[in-house]
């Protein structure tokens, strides 16, 4: 007796298969009944849920029933607001009744009256989130959010090139216009250009139910203030800018220089993806008690900016929130404070970059107040490493499992009265000694520097973590050249300067204590053959990327792959950006790329030695 699936199998199990249907294969089972023809677009979130619009490229109306299904459409690359207008319509004339979500990608769009207008009249009311990417044009936001009364979530962001030459300009609307309009269900608001604070203000003071807010380039100028002397610009802060008008707010990102350092883009993606149950978080906070701000993210103020930037503010607010604070993220901030008494009970992950100015014993003590840190990254450079205290109370948090120390930044400190550029690896390594003498160490996860941003090693760092036996996951990226080529020849290496030097051998010596490791990541290291050997012996290695290191040719890939056939071959093996030698045929092949990045040995195997 066959039974329908549509009657018997849970909704989440039906759509976790569908999910892994391709267009051709949904459309296969809508062919098999008249049921099954109605409830398949509903189970399959691809293609039917997304329509795309492509400047100069034409487009038929989608058929009866996917024109019900569609939710998100994304406009590409016009430059002619008319075009866009007259889209926005045929999505009305095409029964298009469902849509929620209107992306732009570089688009320029400079009738902006026209916009906003064909907006309300057509799709405006049943918005949710509007999102403009790469935006080649200023945005008239008030005069978007009128249109849109139930948007939930606002993301723009400019053109880098447009930002940076012009900048945004004016809005379209006059504020008096909607004085008395307050924009409710304004849920998340994301802005990366350089906005004049009025505009900004005018958008905050009228969403009293914010919780998420990303403010990118702000400018803290008053917006009509034309003196050229820096002297007498009036800075204000623009986080107790959105505190004062957002009560309900939970999460601030501030980031004044780089958009990739604030993560923004990344925060607006892990968002959208949320959508389908924000409508409902948004309804249930409104109709409850302010959670409090959970997370604060300030990064690298324009040093033109220090002199007149109030940090009372983000003092203030620091004590204020202490208790609910779960992610602190200060990155270039240069803060007076008096740690006395301050302690941040559920604060989770906890990155500090910034020079923080007070007394020594207090410094770093309020971390063992900080019981639930998960999560810690420090820069190599700063003074505060040497704080004497420090590895004791990092090796008291009990919960910490990720420990991560970034490249130097050029940042002041007038300890020394010079900008710290030198890693301070002595004062690294009694950290990483402090964690692995400490029978109440969980550490999981160590990572050095970042790809293309990495940290100068030794082997005396290298020799320090090893002492931590609970590791399962390392990231190695090195510091310009890595290791020295001179290094790798040298036999007696009593005479070698384990604090200074970074070895073939003090790298070896490190992978044969790590008995758990389970993944590693290493980059811009000179590896030779003795090291591919090290990597292929490791039995607990599942994952194993290396990027930017020695060339890679058949003896090298036999070495590492070779020795995990008998045993558990890698689940995940990537090699990129190194030179490849007598594999140029192979490389290229997608059955090679395939084998990478699963990992077969076998394939590896088999694949280069059918070029010889």
């Amino acid at each position: 007796m066959q039974r329908d699936l549509l009657h018997y199998l849970p909704l989440e199990i039906l759509q976790t298969i569908f999910s892994y249907f391709q267009a051709c294969d949904a459309i296969e089972c809508m062919l098999t009944c008249h049921e099954w023809h109605d409830h398949v677009p509903t189970l399959s979130p691809n293609p039917w849920q997304k329509l795309f619009f492509v400047s100069g490229r034409s487009m038929q109306a989608p058929a009866s029933p996917f024109n019900e299904y569609i939710e998100t459409v994304c406009f590409s690359k016009y430059s002619n607001t008319n075009e866009i207008c007259t889209r926005l319509r045929s999505l009305v004339r095409w029964g298009c009744a469902n849509i929620h979500t209107l992306l732009f990608n570089a688009c320029d769009l400079k009738d902006q009256e026209r916009f906003a207008a064909t907006l309300k009249g057509t799709l405006g009311g049943d918005l949710r989130a509007l999102v403009f990417e790469d935006s080649l044009s200023d945005l008239a936001f008030l005069s978007v959010l009128v249109a849109c009364p139930q948007l939930e979530a606002l993301c723009y962001q400019m053109d880098q090139e447009t930002n940076v030459d012009g900048g945004y300009e004016t809005d379209a609307l006059d504020l008096d216009l909607v004085t008395q309009t307050h924009f409710e269900m304004l849920d998340y608001l994301s802005i990366d250009c350089t906005l004049p604070q009025d505009i900004t203000c005018g958008i905050l003071e009228r969403a009293p139910n914010l919780r998420y807010v990303c403010l990118n380039y702000v400018d803290l100028q008053c917006h009509h203030n034309t003196s050229d002397s820096m002297s007498d610009v009036e800075w204000s802060s623009d986080i107790k800018m959105i505190v004062d008008n957002c009560p309900r707010v939970e999460s601030i990102i501030c980031n004044h220089l780089s958009p990739m350092n604030g993560g923004i883009k990344q925060q607006n993606e892990t968002y959208l993806q949320r959508m389908p149950a924000i409508t409902t978080e948004v309804i249930d906070s409104q109709q409850s008690a302010s959670r409090g701000l959970r997370v604060l993210k300030l990064f690298e103020l324009n040093p033109c900016m220090e002199d007149g930037y109030n940090y009372d503010d983000l003092i203030d607010i620091l004590r204020r929130n202490q208790e609910t604070l779960e992610v602190l993220h200060l990155g270039g901030c240069h803060l007076e404070i008096d740690l006395d008494g301050l302690s941040m009970p559920n604060l989770r992950e906890l990155s500090c970059r910034s020079i923080v100015y007070c007394t020594i014993s207090p410094r770093w003590t309020f971390l063992s107040h900080c019981t639930a840190l998960e999560t810690l990254e420090l820069t190599v450079s700063l003074h505060s490493l040497s704080c004497p205290n420090l590895p004791t109370a990092i090796a008291s948090l009990e919960s910490l499992k990720t420990l991560m120390f970034k490249a130097p930044d050029f940042i002041f400190d007038p300890f020394t009265d010079d900008y710290q550029v030198q890693p301070r690896n002595d004062d690294i390594c009694n950290i990483l000694r402090a964690l692995g003498s400490s029978d109440g160490c969980h550490l999981q996860v160590l990572i050095f520097g970042t790809h293309g941003d990495g940290c100068v090693l030794t082997d005396n760092l290298l020799d320090s973590a090893s002492a931590i036996d609970t590791l399962r996951d390392v990231q190695l990226h090195c510091y310009e050249e890595g290791m020295s080529e001179v290094d790798f020849y040298l036999e007696d290496t009593a005479n070698v300067n384990s604090s200074k030097a970074f070895t073939a051998v003090g790298l070896s010596r490190f992978l044969r204590c790590m008995h758990q490791l389970e993944r590693l990541w290493i980059s811009n290291m000179i590896l030779r053959d003795c090291m591919f050997d090290n990597l292929g012996s490791m039995e607990s290695l599942q994952e194993l990327r290396i990027t930017d290191c020695s060339p890679v040719n058949e003896a090298r890939l036999q070495l590492l792959t070779g020795q995990k056939i008998p045993s558990t071959p890698f689940r995940s093996l990537i090699i990129d950006g190194c030179e490849l030698h007598r594999l140029p045929d192979v490389y290229q092949s997608s059955g090679f790329h395939r084998a990478i990045k699963r990992g077969d040995a076998d394939d590896l195997l088999r694949l280069v030695r059918s070029t010889q």
